[in-house]
C-alpha cells in the first residue's frame, strides 16, 4: 500500500507562522480530501508549484484541487497542451483554475512565462495557478507560492 505523508510548513508575507503537520494518504480519494482541506491556503497562495518525480502524485493532487473547486470531470495533465484553463462556477473566491505543466520545456524564462499567458493569469483576481515541473523556471514569479515536494513516499508542502 502506498502511503503518502505531507509535512505542511506555512509562511506568509508580513507574518510568520509555522505549522508542522503530517498527512498520510493511501488512496486517490484521500489525496482529493487533502487537497480540499488545503484549498483555503492554496487560494491565498495564488500560484502553487507542484514539484516531484514522474508519477509522484502532482496531477492527482491537482485533480483534487479541481474537484474541491467543483470541476466535475477530472483535470487532464497539460503535458502536451502546456496550459489547461478551467472556468469555475459557484466558488466564492476562485473563478478560474489554470493548470500548467512545464515538463516538455527545457527552461522557462520571464518571456516564456508571459507567452504561456501565466503572468496574466497569475495577476487576475479570482484565478488560482497550479504549475507542475516548476524546476524549469529560471526565475521565481512574484507572489505567494506553495512548493509541493514529493520524494519517494513523502510529500512536503511549504508555503512562502
Amino acid at each position: 500500500m502506498l502511503i503518502r505523508a505531507i509535512k505542511l510548513v506555512e509562511c506568509g508575507t508580513n507574518k510568520t507562522y509555522m505549522t508542522n503537520r503530517t498527512y498520510t494518504t493511501s488512496t486517490t480519494d484521500a489525496m482529493f480530501a487533502l487537497a480540499e482541506n488545503l484549498l483555503p491556503q492554496l487560494v491565498e497562495a495564488k500560484i502553487v508549484f507542484l514539484k516531484g518525480e514522474l508519477g509522484s502524485g502532482k496531477t492527482t493532487f491537482a485533480q483534487g484541487v479541481g474537484k474541491a473547486l467543483g470541476i466535475s470531470s477530472p483535470l487532464r495533465s497539460p503535458t502536451f497542451t502546456l496550459v489547461n484553463v478551467y472556468e469555475i462556477q459557484g466558488h466564492e473566491k476562485v473563478r478560474r483554475l489554470v493548470h500548467a505543466d512545464l515538463y516538455r520545456l527545457e527552461s522557462v524564462d520571464r518571456h516564456s512565462w508571459r507567452d504561456l499567458g501565466l503572468e496574466e493569469y497569475a495577476a487576475e483576481l479570482g484565478t488560482l495557478v497550479l504549475v507542475e515541473w516548476p524546476e524549469r523556471l529560471l526565475f521565481i514569479p512574484e507572489g505567494h507560492t506553495v512548493h509541493f515536494l514529493v520524494r519517494k513516499d513523502v510529500h512536503s508542502v511549504q508555503f512562502n
